[in-house]
């Protein structure tokens, strides 16, 4: 190969694209078919080496700041996990609502007297709407 013509690495990012053309122009299922005029007349572009080298050094660098995407959006997945854990120690220990509670003391009301005042108030409105009901 004349490495005067092709940078190895622009070749590396450039035949993917020409190995899918050549193989949408063959034949058959097992064994593939290819004529040289398939190939000739599938494009692979040639630009001038110090184009490819350009080209090749863009494509490093879009790649690398991916990777360094992927890693951050790994970081952020793992920074997560241990918030969510975090909150939900804290929710289940009651140090999440301390400062509300701390805030808004307990009602001297407890579950059951509440409980009897909500029934109590409900059978009150029950009577007043059958009373109107009644006409009466």
């Amino acid at each position: 190969m004349n490495t005067e013509l092709f940078d190895f690495k622009f070749l590396f990012f450039s035949l993917p694209g020409y190995l899918k053309a050549i193989h949408k122009v063959t034949s058959a299922v097992t064994v593939k078919h290819l004529s040289s005029r398939s190939i000739s007349e599938i494009p692979l572009p040639l630009p001038p080496l110090p184009e490819q080298r350009r080209i090749v050094a863009k494509l490093e660098e879009l790649f690398s700041r991916l990777d360094a995407g992927v890693a951050a959006v790994r970081r952020s997945q793992a920074l997560l996990k241990r918030y969510r854990q975090s909150v939900l120690h804290a929710a289940v220990t009651g140090e999440l609502t301390r400062a509300w509670r701390e805030a808004h003391p307990a009602p001297t009301e407890t579950g059951e007297a509440l409980l009897t005042r909500i029934r109590a108030e409900r059978r009150a409105q029950w009577e007043a709407a059958q009373v109107t009901k009644r006409g009466g």
